[in-house]
């Protein structure tokens, strides 16, 4: 007499678990980003989804580990669940470890005593934020660039670098407008769907142009360091940019005139 296999309980649970945060994830993410839901009610659902998915990865491994010993039937509802446990855990851990390494920096910028202007509205008024030590502290490159060119040429490379990284400008201020600075009001929306407001000026200096930024979440909540990071990330990638281009010839610094700077080549035409 042939016995009967039995299924196991948890690897069913697991499944089904498995089965609705999958779908709720990837709609919920395709709705945000289409802006068909509001970041606030996002805040809400892809939390409670990741940790449900989490929950069907434990019993998908309780599963396992009850299958290996009864062998009884389910390991493809129980790997189900793990793998769709494992997509929600991995983001969900890589969150919680930013939250708790990096600052509450939801505006970030390379000159605070007078940031670049942003065009759009903030979900947070009072919100506590780190301090700008803080910020500075946990990113250190985040600082104001000067570059030994004109606005007009250093905003082709500024550009460039946005439009390969998909940012869309919103609002542009020529140099006549704010007294010879021009400033790119431009969005970047992340993998997830949230979207923060980047801003670069560029204004003129003796020498060159000096550049500042600035990355805001609109939305409420920790940033998880994105605001930084993106400002870090950008800089260095146009720092490579203009070292890989052509260099142009270095400004002669402050207080040294360029019979200082030729004393040398006139000093041997004199012995000639």
């Amino acid at each position: 007499m042939r016995l009967p296999v039995r299924i196991s309980r948890l690897s069913i649970w697991a499944r089904r678990i498995a089965r609705l945060v999958l779908p709720v994830l990837v709609i919920s993410i395709l709705m945000h980003r289409a802006g068909m839901l509001s970041s606030e009610l996002f805040n809400i659902i892809a939390p409670v989804t990741l940790l449900a998915g989490i929950v069907s990865l434990l019993l998908g491994l309780l599963a396992w580990s009850r299958l290996w010993v009864t062998g009884d039937r389910g390991w493809g509802a129980a790997s189900f669940a793990v793998v769709v446990g494992l997509v929600c855990a991995v983001p969900a851990v890589s969150a919680a470890v930013m939250g708790l390494t990096m600052p509450m920096a939801r505006d970030v910028s390379t000159d605070f005593d007078d940031p670049p202007g942003i065009v759009g509205t903030l979900l947070y008024q009072d919100a506590p934020s780190a301090t700008p030590d803080e910020i500075a502290s946990a990113f250190p490159d985040a600082v104001t660039r000067h570059y030994p060119m004109g606005p007009l040429a250093l905003e082709d490379h500024v550009r460039a670098i946005a439009l390969n990284w998909g940012w869309q400008v919103i609002a542009e201020v020529e140099p006549g407008e704010t007294g010879g600075a021009t400033r790119l009001n431009m969005i970047d929306m992340t993998l997830w769907g949230w979207r923060d407001e980047v801003v670069i000026r560029l204004a003129a200096e003796p020498g060159g142009t000096a550049l500042d930024m600035r990355s805001v979440s609109y939305a409420a909540g920790h940033d998880l360091g994105r605001n930084g990071q993106r400002i870090e990330a950008f800089l260095k990638a146009l720092d490579e940019r203009l070292a890989e281009a052509e260099p142009a010839e270095p400004p002669v610094p402050d207080g040294e005139t360029e019979l200082e700077s030729g004393a040398e080549p006139l000093a041997e035409e004199a012995d000639n």
